[in-house]
């Protein structure tokens, strides 16, 4: 495929097209490319799928004034002049660079994550070997001559025939973006002067509708006159296709019109899955204070102006990652400068980051032979995080190799949750998932003891399940925090509820035990006590700070900020209390017994009662508006109330619902 800009008509004026020649021969050009690029567009990016933008910091970044270890005597003493101070603490001893004021609110927010000493060994020092090995991310036998993101390219549907997938936006296609079969392309950072775009005069508009109606059928002149004419009309319409994106205004620097554009594309859901965008200047040998100052300011404002122009439906399904071919000594050099290091941070940035310090920073004081940092985690393992996580890849298949990945991100990508999406997951005793509505389906599992409950991760593109011996199942983006599998339990687990971030989760026995993993607290439990009867459910608030416990002769057991609404302690109940659901503001709840009766305390409300069918009731699940709910009964059957849509039944045994 052709690197370079897909609009290299843009300098040839009407008069010269009309006299043939030249645009004959970049018609001919751009021609390979236009047989691709097809529509423009590659298959819509759906809910649950991730899209990379990745940002190379050519040259050599140096990381250590980048993300400086500030609390580290051994920093000065090696650098008594190029020592930053008056930076941004980000904690452990380390501070972001003073141009990074912006970043450093991002990192406040939970939404950047810092990989401290990332590398490789043995260390290559050149530019051009270094630069390839980060491109080309194989940690496998032999050699590659693809890009790690190109492979990953490479297993998109159909992707020998759409250019879109991969897009270039710094003049070129980067490396890591070169693959076996897939076709990234490069777009311009101007489109004002391509040819077809300007329609403002009516003699050009006409002369470009009829180039484009030449397209359309036969020329007349054979075969490759016909062919002449197809391209040019691909050539106009993809110029007017996507001049939109190019509407925004001068930037202040290369790098942020890179990502606004790239803000831009993602915005029009043109089907691209990795942007690449790049800027120079690193390689800061003398006079390095002022030069690289003046260079993470521009990356600093570029950040923010990307998220700042991103819409805010592809928040939680964009993320950002920084690399450069290495980093820089730790030792200045006698020029004001730094020479050519190893390891380097790479910063990852999104809504789904899993924000903080990751790996360990590498000492300052046992440095390898030649004097420089040696790497704390394989910049592979990133790459595998990404790949894995993000990108829902093959990342061992990618590597060449399988790399342990790290904790980088809180939930996998999907579509931000409006409150609207209405569906759920019914789980059968044996692990089967079946999916309704707006619910994500999954495979089911194979549990050693049956399925008992069950929660949603915060994407809602994600699914745990907890059985009765204590195990716990994981499903999309649902991460697995710990569980009670292999334990000596007194009595089973009865039921699991998951912290607002999705962090963690509670698990409940039948004996009132309640086990926190993850970033759940324990609040409070019922272990000890005497019970008239045993726990059947739990329920958390939504601040995640409290739950609720509720035993099957209905009394309700409030721990941390939840608050007691009312319970049927003392009530005469046909039969007993299944299962415990909590409002939208967390002031009220509601019990349901087996036979489907419901009970409304607080500020909930009842809406309708009883599942068709004798079989009985096992779930209870509030829409997110809190005015209504399903009812799942033990035979798949489901009723729906209040503002709960009717959206399917398994006809299968049911062990529990989960709304997504």
């Amino acid at each position: 495929m052709p690197s370079g800009n897909v609009f290299d008509l843009r300098s040839v004026s009407r008069r010269r097209f009309l006299k043939g020649g030249a645009v004959t021969i970049g018609a001919a050009a751009v021609a390979p490319y236009l047989r691709r690029l097809e529509a423009f567009a590659a298959p819509p990016v759906a809910d649950n799928q991730g899209i990379l933008v990745t940002v190379y910091m050519g040259g050599g970044n140096d990381g250590l004034n980048m993300v400086a270890p500030v609390g580290d005597a051994a920093y000065a003493a090696l650098r008594p002049t190029l020592k930053i101070a008056g930076g941004h603490s980000v904690g452990g001893g380390l501070a972001l660079h003073p141009a990074l004021a912006k970043l450093k609110t991002r990192f406040d927010q939970g939404n950047v994550g810092i990989v401290r000493g990332a590398g490789y060994q043995p260390a290559d020092l050149s530019h051009f070997s270094s630069s390839d090995i980060w491109n080309r991310g194989w940690g496998g036998t032999g050699m590659k001559t693809t890009g790690w993101l190109g492979r990953y390219l490479d297993g998109l549907p159909n992707t020998d025939h759409e250019s879109m997938y991969g897009i270039g936006l710094h003049g070129g296609v980067g490396p890591h973006l070169i693959g076996a079969v897939s076709q990234a392309s490069t777009l311009p950072l101007s489109i004002n002067d391509a040819f077809g775009i300007d329609r403002s005069d009516d003699s050009d508009a006409r002369l470009y509708d009829s180039l484009i109606a030449m397209g359309s059928g036969a020329s007349g002149l054979g075969a490759l006159g016909d062919f002449y004419d197809e391209t040019q009309m691909e050539y106009l319409q993809i110029a007017q296709r996507v001049a939109p994106v190019y509407n925004f205004a001068d930037q202040d620097s290369d790098i942020a019109t890179q990502l606004v554009l790239a803000a831009h594309l993602i915005n029009a859901n043109f089907g691209i899955r990795v942007v690449d965008t790049a800027f120079g200047g690193f390689d800061t040998h003398s006079g390095q204070a002022g030069d690289h100052s003046s260079l993470l300011t521009d990356l600093d404002d570029a950040i923010d102006v990307f998220f700042t122009a991103l819409a805010p439906r592809w928040r939680s399904q964009v993320t950002l990652m920084t690399y450069s071919e290495f980093g820089r000594r730790p030792e200045e050099n006698g020029d004001n400068g730094t020479d050519h290091g190893t390891a380097e941070p790479i910063l990852v940035v999104g809504d789904h980051v899993k924000g903080g310090l990751h790996a360990a920073q590498p000492s300052l004081t046992n440095l390898d032979d030649d004097g420089n940092l040696i790497p704390t985690v394989d910049f592979r393992q990133v790459y595998a995080t990404v790949l894995r996580t993000w990108l829902k890849a093959d990342d061992a298949a990618i590597l060449g190799k399988a790399y342990s990945t790290l904790p980088l991100f809180e939930a996998g990508p999907a579509a931000p949750f409006t409150g609207n999406e209405l569906g759920y997951w019914l789980a059968g005793p044996k692990g089967a998932v079946r999916a309704f509505g707006q619910g994500t389906q999954f495979g089911g599992t194979h549990p050693t003891s049956p399925v008992v409950g069950g929660a949603s991760t915060p994407s809602h593109v994600g699914l745990w399940l907890v059985t009765a011996g204590g195990g716990v199942v994981c499903f999309g983006d649902a991460q697995h925090h710990g569980s009670l599998a292999n334990k000596h339990l007194n009595t089973p687990v009865v039921g699991m509820a998951a912290t607002p971030k999705g962090l963690g989760y509670w698990l409940v026995t039948a004996a009132g035990g309640v086990f926190p993993f993850g970033d759940a607290k324990l609040h409070g439990s019922l272990r000890g006590r005497a019970l008239s009867s045993p726990v059947s459910a739990i329920a958390a608030t939504r601040s995640g700070k409290g739950y609720w416990l509720v035993n099957k002769v209905g009394a309700v057991f409030a721990f941390g900020d939840a608050k007691p609404h009312g319970s049927a302690a003392g009530r005469h109940l046909a039969k007993p209390i299944v299962d415990v659901g909590g409002t939208p503001s967390g002031k009220g709840y509601w019990l349901v017994t087996s036979a489907g009766g419901v009970l409304a305390y607080g500020d909930a409300h009842v809406y309708g009662t009883g599942v068709t069918g004798s079989a009985p009731v096992v779930s209870l699940a509030a829409t997110p508006s809190g005015k209504g709910y399903w009812l799942a009964a033990s035979d798949g059957r489901v009723a729906a109330y209040g503002d709960a849509p009717k959206v399917g039944g398994a006809s299968a045994p049911t062990a529990a619902l989960v709304r997504c």
